[in-house]
Order: C-alpha cells, then sequence, then structure tokens
C-alpha cells in the first residue's frame, strides 16, 4: 500500500534511527511495521494517538515525535502543494528554511507537518522566557486543534494568563513562557480580541486544522518582520526572506516598481517587497489563507486587515486632548515609559541597554538602572573620528548611572571589513549608513546579553528629527513668496557648488550665532532650494524624505506605485499636527506615518500623543522659534541615581 516515495521516507527515518543509536539495523519487522502504519494514518490526529501508544512499546518513536511534532524564535513555514510528495519532504524543506533562520534563534529548532493539508511549519528559538522544552515551537494547542509558531516577547502574558482563568480556562499550564499564553488565547478567543489584548512585539502564523486556515499576524508597529507570498504553487512565509530562498519553488524575480521605491527612499517601503510576488505585512495588520475548498487557490491572497492603526490611536488622542499642564504630563509620560521598560525588562536571559549618550538611550538605561536591583549592562560603539563619535556622552551617562559599560572604539577599516557582512543581514536593498554601527554593536552585546533595549523610534514618535521643524518653517517662508520667487531663489541656490557652500560656512561660523551654525550647509541647502517649488506642506514633506526625485527614469520598465506620502491628498489625512494649548502657548507636534516606535507598545501611543502634545511647546527666543523640552530628562536621570 506504500508508494515509492513513502517507502524512501521509511528508509529516510530508519537511516536518521540508526545515526541517533537505535537498533534498527534489520530494517524490518515491528520497527517498519509500525513506521509504515504511522505513516498510513488516515488524519494527523490520529496519527498522533498512533504516535503516542507505539512511544509506550517503541523507544524510537519519540525520535518521530522529534521529526513532526517537534517545538521550537523566527517562524518559518511553507505550503508545498503539488512540489512535494511526501511527509519526509515536506520535513526536509521545513528543515532546510528554518535553518536560514538560526541567526534568529540558536536555542533550539522543530518542524511539523499537517500531510492532509500540505501544510509545513519550521521554526527556530531564541529562548527568552521559559528555556526549558515547555517552551519550544511549534506548539499545539491543549485542545489538539490549533498549531503555533511566534517570533517576539507578549509583555503582558501574566495578565492574560490571569484573564483567561477569569474567563473559565481551566487546562494546566505546561510551562511559564508566554508562546504558551498566546496560544490559549487564539484558541479561546480568536484572532481579533487576543490581538487587542495582546501588548508585545510578534509575528506569528496559526494553523487551525478543523477550519483548515492560515492567519498570518504582526505587531501594531512593525518591529518583528513577516514576509509571505506565493512562488509558483507553494505559498510561503517567514520572518526573512532568506528561509524563502531555501524552498524549491523559489524564483527570485526583481520586482521593479518596489526598486523604483527603493530609489526613492532608500529603503523598499511595506507592503512591498523586493522581490516579485513577496509581501511584506504591514504593522498592525493579519491576512488569512484559506486551504483546499476554504481558500481561492494558488496565486492569490486576501488583502491584509487592519486590527490598529497610528491613524486611529492620533485621532483617539486627539478627541481626547490632555487636561492637565506641561508639569502633568511630564509625570504621566514617566510612568508610561516606566511601564513600558518595565514591561521589556522580564527575560530569564541576560540584559542590557544601547547607549549612544543622547536623549532617547539615555532614558531607556535609566529607566533601566531604576527598575534593576543590580547595575545595567550598557554598550556603545564609539569612533576614532571626533566628528562622528559620541562614545565620551555615553560614557558620561554610564558612569552617572552607574552602569556596567562596555565600548568600542572602531578604526575606518574595522566598518569597510563589516561591509560584506551587510548584505547577508538584510533581506533587501537598504541604504542607511547607521546600520554598520548597529551589527558592530549587537556583535558586541551578543558577547555578554541576550537581550537589549534601545531608544530607536523616540526621534519619530516625539518630533526629534529636524526635518519635522524646519521643514515647517521651510513651508511658512516659501509660501509667503510669489512663485517667480521661489523659482529665482532655487536657480541661485542650484548655481552655488555645495564645497563652496560649506568653505563659506566654515569661515564664517566662528562670527555666526549658535543657532545658525548647519552641519552639511551646502547639501541641506540645495535640498531646501528643491522644495520651494512644492505647493503645498505634504509634498514639501515628501520632498524632505526623497532621496532620488524620478526613480522611474533609472529602473527599466519600473513605475513607482503610489505610497501614503506621495498621494498628498491622503497624506493630509494620514500626517498629524496635533496642536493644544499649554501655559497660553500654541504647540504643534508632527507625527510620521508607519514609524516603528521601541520602546513603547501601540497599546500606549494614544496615551504618548496626549503627554508629548503638552509636553513639548514652542517658546519666543532671541526672536526665533525655538524647541524646548520639558525637564523630563533631567528628573528622570536624577530619579535613577
Amino acid at each position: 500500500y506504500l508508494s515509492p516515495g513513502q517507502k524512501e521516507a521509511i528508509d529516510t527515518l530508519i537511516g536518521r534511527l540508526e545515526a541517533a543509536g537505535f537498533a534498527v539495523t534489520a530494517c524490518f519487522g515491528e520497527e517498519r511495521q509500525a513506521i509504515e502504519t504511522f505513516l498510513l494514518a488516515e488524519t494527523p490526529t490520529s496519527r498522533v494517538e498512533l504516535l503516542l501508544a507505539l512511544s509506550l512499546k517503541q523507544p524510537w518513536a519519540a525520535l518521530l515525535a522529534a521529526e513532526t511534532l517537534a517545538h521550537s524564535d523566527a517562524a518559518a513555514g511553507a505550503t508545498s502543494g503539488r512540489h512535494v510528495e511526501t511527509l519526509m519532504e515536506r520535513l526536509g524543506i521545513a528543515e532546510a528554511m528554518a535553518a536560514r533562520l538560526a541567526h534568529r534563534g540558536p536555542d533550539g529548532s522543530g518542524v511539523w507537518v499537517d500531510a492532509d493539508a500540505g501544510l509545513a511549519l519550521g521554526h527556530r528559538r531564541l529562548a527568552v522566557l521559559d528555556r526549558s522544552p515547555a517552551g519550544h515551537q511549534p506548539m499545539r494547542s491543549a485542545c489538539g486543534r490549533h498549531m503555533l509558531v511566534f517570533n517576539g516577547e507578549i509583555y503582558n502574558h501574566q495578565e492574560l494568563r490571569a484573564a483567561l482563568r477569569a474567563d473559565g480556562y481551566d487546562t494546566p499550564w505546561r510551562g511559564h513562557g508566554d508562546t504558551e499564553t498566546l496560544l490559549a488565547a487564539l484558541a479561546r478567543w480568536g484572532l481579533e480580541e487576543t490581538l487587542a489584548r495582546c501588548v508585545g512585539m510578534f509575528a506569528l502564523a496559526w494553523w487551525d486544522q478543523r477550519e483548515r486556515t492560515l492567519r498570518l499576524a504582526r505587531d501594531r508597529l512593525g518591529e518583528k518582520p513577516l514576509y509571505y507570498g506565493w512562488q509558483g504553487g507553494a505559498l510561503l512565509f517567514a520572518s526573512e526572506i532568506g528561509a524563502l530562498r531555501a524552498h524549491p519553488a523559489w524564483r527570485g524575480e526583481i520586482d521593479r516598481d518596489a526598486l523604483a521605491l527603493y530609489l526613492r527612499h532608500n529603503y523598499v517601503p511595506a507592503p512591498r517587497a523586493i522581490y516579485r510576488g513577496i509581501h511584506k505585512l504591514p504593522p498592525g495588520c493579519h491576512v488569512t489563507v484559506g486551504w483546499g475548498a476554504a481558500g481561492p487557490g494558488p496565486g492569490h491572497l486576501a488583502p491584509p486587515v487592519h486590527y490598529w492603526s497610528v491613524q486611529a490611536a492620533a485621532e483617539a488622542g486627539r478627541a481626547r486632548p490632555f487636561q492637565g499642564d506641561a508639569e502633568a504630563a511630564t509625570d504621566a509620560l514617566e510612568t508610561l515609559l516606566r511601564q513600558a521598560v518595565r514591561g521589556q525588562m522580564h527575560a530569564d536571559v541576560p540584559l542590557g541597554a544601547f547607549l549612544s549618550g543622547g536623549i532617547d538611550s539615555s532614558l531607556v538605561a535609566a529607566l533601566m538602572r531604576a527598575e534593576a536591583t543590580q547595575p545595567v549592562h550598557t554598550f556603545t560603539i564609539g569612533f576614532e573620528d571626533p566628528a562622528f563619535d559620541e562614545s565620551a556622552e555615553a560614557r558620561a551617562v554610564a558612569r552617572h548611572l552607574g552602569c556596567r559599560h562596555t565600548e568600542w572604539i572602531i578604526t575606518p577599516r574595522q566598518a569597510l571589513d563589516i561591509v560584506p557582512a551587510l548584505a547577508g543581514c538584510y533581506d533587501e536593498p537598504f541604504a542607511d549608513s547607521s546600520q554598520i554601527p548597529t551589527l558592530l554593536l549587537t556583535r558586541l552585546c551578543r558577547q555578554s546579553v541576550t537581550v537589549a533595549l534601545s531608544g530607536d523610534g523616540g526621534d519619530e514618535l516625539f518630533g526629534g528629527y529636524e526635518r519635522y521643524f524646519w521643514g515647517q518653517r521651510l513651508w511658512r517662508h516659501a509660501r509667503a513668496l510669489p512663485h517667480w520667487a521661489r523659482r529665482l531663489t532655487r536657480r541661485a541656490a542650484m548655481a552655488l557648488p555645495t564645497a563652496t557652500a560649506d568653505r563659506l560656512h566654515a569661515a564664517l561660523a566662528p562670527l555666526l550665532p549658535r543657532a545658525w551654525r548647519v552641519a552639511q550647509l551646502g547639501h541641506k541647502l540645495r535640498r531646501a532650494s528643491t522644495l520651494l517649488l512644492a505647493d503645498n506642506p505634504a509634498r514639501l514633506y515628501h520632498g524632505l524624505i526623497t532621496h532620488w526625485e524620478r526613480p522611474d527614469e533609472l529602473v527599466i520598465d519600473g513605475h513607482e506605485p503610489d505610497t501614503a506620502l506621495r498621494r498628498a491628498e491622503q497624506l493630509r489625512n494620514d500626517f498629524m499636527a496635533l496642536k493644544t494649548e499649554v501655559d497660553g502657548q500654541v504647540i504643534q507636534l508632527t507625527v510620521s506615518i508607519g514609524v516603528a516606535v521601541y520602546p513603547f507598545d501601540g497599546n500606549q501611543v494614544e496615551a504618548i500623543l496626549r503627554y508629548v502634545d503638552a509636553a513639548l511647546y514652542q517658546a519666543k527666543g532671541k526672536g526665533r522659534d525655538r524647541v524646548i523640552l520639558s525637564p523630563n530628562t533631567r528628573k528622570i536621570l536624577k530619579a535613577s541615581e
């Protein structure tokens, strides 16, 4: 009754049994008969029951269980359709895909196959919570109906456990990890309610064997990546594109439209990916794929469904503005910061922090120190060139906080030597010079800690980039000029060579007020001149973040797709200016769309927008606008002593 492929699968499995030290040299008798019975079982459930029965009599059945039901952090999976014909082939493909993610999950691996559905799930584990086997993935639910692979961390999973108990969930917990909590919540409440309750960063794939549906979901702000798409007759999904390449159906054709987007933005914005047919699941979204009669078939994907959006959070915050003064907003923001940092310090592994000496990373390190019982381990990358080196500031903050500080001053040669490794670290073209020190910093951290907190996202959420402010000033001055004057000014600015402008500025800098000293003046002057012809603030901002003005001209057969930033009228709705009255002064804070804010979870963004709106304000000083931050930084640093 066995096909040639099934017979080959048995021989392969017996080879693995022998390699593991089991005595099956004869390849006949009870061992082979039991394996045949297992492969011919009618349903996955009966296979599991049979496997448990075999385990009582046959010691090698434990290895068979590991092959098919293993548990284990970066999710990877594939539906193989007609591209694979046997259980062992599916297992092998899932293992190969998961192996590409070993750098993300060095602590364990596992694969699982639903042979009837043609679905395989693979996982590589980075054990942060519950390092015991009880936290391994792919994980089956207590009821046996659901399977989950999950990358990330659910910070409020203990609160979710309490809520599940209150809701009547009485199954004993196998461990104390967040994966088990998340799976129980999905089985009990379903996807929408579970995602609404979760506070964390995650990408997940949830398989319902009864409904034969696969659901993919990503955290609110997109901290964890998730790629998916059809390649031939196979639906592939993974935390990294590198895992997708391990599938035999992989094509790897460049999406020329996505390439045009890259030339404009220096990265490929979601939901596009650099390869045709592959997508990034947008932040705050989930997508459902039906199997067999429940699904539309190869090549078709349902549109992602938003369960949360930053626009909705901003509008909610605007509808309920903060009622206190700047000092009250500072206190409320500090409470929120403490809550966010405290939640991310729960770990069963060593913990540290990136520290640059700037406001964002210094606040995170200070709050960690205030919450920790031991000195916080901080890490800094410095440069031999003093123009780029911030290690002295980081060292001073670490000394003030009493941190266990590690710094590495890298040479230009060390920075260049890391460049060849960048292509293997990023799945898509990514033109940001910060990736060099970031990679070096993570390698430095990994020598001592497993998890590190950082201040990434602070500039986006708190309006920290200069373009948010001088862009507004540029628009205010530009719109006061007639169109012919703008064209004339632009022509004059473009005629001045960048190097000449920089030399003039360097010569005059000692005589200029501090606020007039601008780094890379020539480049910024030329950039500003190209924006003078913008006819509304949205298009001016689009110009500010543009790196190549007409990418269609460079990409053969490429056409730049529309994005929210390109559609000016939509941008006016998505790109919000929040205003409130503080001490008789009007403050304006511009919030960008779709950024990854860390360490805040999406549930906290609405409150943050209200508090920040009241804590930042504009004041007149010496005839010019200047942005003032209320004394939150000093207060938190002092509180941590």
